[in-house]
């Protein structure tokens, strides 16, 4: 059979992902040169367009675009082949041949969804006269596609992702990949006018929706779209809800050219939404394949057949039960399976085995409660739960960074932070020279409920994730049997710096500094302690490890994190002068407010200029692409304050920045409700929230709201006092009466600002209303024109109360 060349996300994937660190960073290099380059020949032959198609194709791809459907397990045997045929009353092959809309699959948690989806996608079906294997959907899809071009794009959403791997963002990514991919005569019709110099930065969920909308609303071509979706129910957003997300997928599935496999557990607003489209119930259909799946697991052991030779009736009477008790969980079925193969691999009596199987829990949540307290051994509970309490809070707190293996074995090690502080002093290294097997050691200690993938260790499904992330589960399971003492965070931070060359041998580096600097916010918030040792370890061992290349004077080096393949301040303010002060920005940066507050008590830092460069890099993280490493403080006020008490003043200038320039071109020049996204797991604010929220502090505590500040609008600076900037923002809405009404409640509900935040913005610009003191720099036609962007194609416009919507899916 011919080869077929790679798809585009698996040619550029390991190009991104080792280039991610320094777009994310922010770093300006072009890194789209360095897709592999072809020599004088072939590029003579390539023509320029096919140049331009792989840069926007490489442009859309992410670093984890694949990992989700990898991880999905195959199907067992002849496990779902049910679905492709025609003789059952399920109706898909009619959907696929004929069908319109939307079809549904749903099912309880573990049932199997995203294994079927999988099987759904593969090249399962009829060879073409040239020897190539298309997928059983596109070979009966052929009848609807009627002749004309058949894009088939798989998504697969999942929580313990990254942030594009559960949003609407990664979604609109991969499908446009998919089909660009497939018709390149889409390519100018998605994206017109996309320039080699958009590349550096990362696509943008205002300028994706557009591509999709036009790619859908394009008929010359006939292209028909068939879009597979798993896992609706593991969708994240703020700015849009799930049953938003479906009902914006009937939206395209109006057209008579998309359609949508879409699966999900049966969640009350998916049910409500596509109640008038078909569906089926995984649940319901899936006995046969169990009992295949039991059947051959138990017979396949020859020593389960040598223990039960003069007992048929004792195996036929374990795989009847847990037939019986599935009710479609594979999940449970996987487990109870393994249980019962491990007490004949233990040597254990036929009658005890029998016994044991029959009073295992029938509910998956108490399956898992059983193996943690029951099956895992005494003397290795304490690391076991360890091993849970990491994966779990790294899952939770890290976007799309699952942790490893070693940096987890030697995490577990830190009991208390005394010992964590020696810990990270060590090297993992030394460890590796002894041939410890850390991905057995993690996976024989948890009992099989974590997994390892080259060392990426995750939890074996996500009902275990969602069963150990209840709060009352951590207080009453995780934490005790792990010990008291055991604090995760500082944990996880230690074993990130004895593990950090295996980690950064997998992940971007910049990746590293985040999830250090992320930890040791959650530790600093748990403990309501510093800690100032382990971040200056840290700073010791990356700094050594990484020297800087050029000065930013003559006598000093610039901090660490300047450095290539870190680049954390993306360029803006990399005039460092000492290496404590670089730190000290870092964690600043970071949201390391208690390091921040002892460094302060210490008198590593004082003065007004040095608190203001300092509050500079505390707002720098909103002038820095979105898709970056960067941490958004949760509480979005704690350090700024901290500095503005302190002395710090808001228009203080470091080269053309200040921090109230830096939060006005944040909300100014990113106005666009589609853009708004959130940028620390579990937090619910955006950055433009958390922009207006900063500034309404800065409006009360900086001394003088009639200093200059400068804002770059469209390659002009324009200069403004801070007051004139907030009345820009409040605009028309600081007249009194209902308007006023109307935006304290926009900004309280739409961008969840805290009631007295929003009035004291509304408060502080109206007080002074009448005493402005506009900078002659700033012409009347300039403020005109930016008031006028901003408030027709701007926040406050999008904002507005829709109508209500109400519609019949069908």
């Amino acid at each position: 059979m011919p080869d077929k060349d790679p798809p585009a996300w698996k040619r550029w994937a390991h190009i991104h992902a080792s280039d991610s660190a320094r777009v994310h960073a922010g770093d300006n290099y072009n890194v789209i040169h360095n897709y592999p380059r072809e020599t004088d020949g072939e590029a003579s032959q390539e023509s320029e367009e096919k140049v331009w198609i792989k840069a926007l194709l490489e442009w859309l791809t992410f670093a984890e675009i694949e990992d989700r459907r990898e991880q999905v397990p195959k199907a067992h045997g002849t496990t779902f082949k049910w679905i492709f045929e025609e003789d059952n009353d399920l109706g898909f092959v009619d959907w696929l041949r004929d069908g319109k809309g939307i079809f549904w699959i749903n099912g309880k948690p573990a049932s199997g969804k995203s294994t079927l989806m999988k099987f759904i996608t593969q090249e399962n079906g009829p060879e073409d006269p040239n020897g190539n294997r298309s997928s059983m959907l596109e070979h009966l899809s052929k009848d609807w596609a009627d002749n004309t071009r058949l894009v088939i794009a798989p998504f697969w959403f999942w929580a313990a992702g990254s942030r594009l791997q559960r949003s609407l963002l990664g979604l609109y990514r991969t499908l446009l990949l998919h089909i660009l991919e497939a018709d390149s005569s889409l390519c100018r019709i998605a994206f017109p006018r996309w320039q080699s110099r958009f590349r550096a930065r990362e696509p943008t969920m205002e300028r994706v929706t557009a591509a999709m909308r036009e790619v859908l609303r394009y008929e010359e071509t006939g292209t028909r779209f068939l879009f597979v979706v798993d896992g609706m129910d593991e969708y994240e957003s703020d700015s849009m809800g799930k049953a938003d997300l479906a009902w914006l997928m009937l939206d395209m599935a109006d057209s008579s050219r998309v359609k949508w496999v879409i699966s999900s557990r049966p969640e009350a607003h998916f049910k409500t939404a596509f109640r008038s489209c078909r569906s089926l119930c995984l649940e319901t259909l899936t006995k046969p394949d169990i009992r295949e799946y039991v059947d051959t697991e138990l017979s396949a052991n020859p020593r389960l057949r040598d223990i039960f030779d003069h007992e048929r009736d004792g195996i036929k009477e374990i795989a009847n039960f847990i037939i019986d008790n599935a009710h479609g969980v594979f999940l449970w079925v996987a487990l109870v399976v393994r249980l019962t193969l491990d007490g004949v691999n233990d040597h254990e009596e036929p009658l005890a085995i029998h016994d044991r199987i029959m009073l295992l829990p029938r509910e998956l949540n108490e399956m898992f409660n059983h193996i943690l307290m029951e099956r895992i051994e005494e003397r290795y509970r304490q690391e076991a739960f360890r091993y849970l309490l990491i994966a779990r809070q790294c899952v939770a707190s890290l976007d799309s960074r699952p942790m490893l293996a070693d940096v987890m074995v030697a995490a577990q090690e830190a009991s208390s932070y005394g010992i964590a502080c020696e810990l990270a002093t060590s090297d993992l290294s030394k460890r590796e020279a002894t041939g410890m097997n850390f991905q057995d050691r993690v996976i024989r200690r948890c009992h099989g409920l974590l997994e390892c993938d080259e060392s990426r260790v995750n939890f074996l499904h996500r009902s275990l994730f969602d069963y150990l992330n209840q709060e009352s589960r951590e207080k009453s399971l995780l934490k005790p049997e792990a010990g008291e003492a055991f604090e995760v965070n500082t944990a996880i931070m230690a074993g990130l710096i004895c593990g950090r060359r295996r980690f950064i041998s997998i992940f971007p580096k910049a990746s590293l500094v985040q999830a250090f600097f992320r930890f040791n916010k959650l530790a600093e918030r748990s403990s309501g302690e510093h800690r100032s040792s382990l971040v200056e370890t840290f700073d010791r061992i990356m700094a050594k490890e990484n020297p800087t290349v050029g000065r930013v004077s003559k006598n000093v080096n610039p901090h660490w994190s300047n450095a290539d393949g870190f680049r954390m301040f993306g360029g803006i303010a990399a005039s460092i002068t000492e290496p404590k002060n670089g730190l000290l920005a870092l964690a600043v940066f970071m949201d390391g407010t208690l390091y921040l507050k002892e460094a302060i008590r210490k008198r590593e830092i004082s003065g007004a200029e040095n608190m203001s460069l300092l509050l500079l890099f505390a707002t720098l993280p909103y002038a820095l692409p979105e898709s970056g490493p960067f941490i958004i403080p949760d509480d979005y006020t704690g350090t700024p304050t901290i500095l503005l008490e302190n002395g710090a003043d808001p228009a203080h200038f470091c080269g053309e920045w200040c921090p109230w320039s830096i939060l006005l071109k944040e909300i100014v020049e990113r106005p666009k409700s589609s853009q708004l996204t959130p940028w620390i797991p579990g937090t619910k604010m955006d950055r433009t929230a958390a922009a207006l929220r900063l500034l309404g502090l800065f409006a009360r505590k900086a001394p003088d709201l009639h200093k200059c500040s400068t804002m770059r609008v469209r390659r002009i600076l324009i200069s403004y006092t801070a007051l004139e900037a907030i009345q820009e923002l409040v605009g028309d809405y600081c007249c009194g009466g209902r308007r006023v009404q109307e935006c304290r409640c926009l900004k309280a509900r739409m961008l969840q600002i805290h009631a007295e935040d929003a009035v004291s913005l509304l408060e502080t610009a109206n007080a002074d209303l009448q005493t402005p003191t506009r900078p002659p720099e700033a012409s009347t036609a300039e403020r005109r024109s930016l008031k006028s962007r901003y408030l027709q194609g701007g926040l406050f416009a999008k904002l507005l109360p829709s109508r209500s919507r109400s519609r019949t899916p069908g």
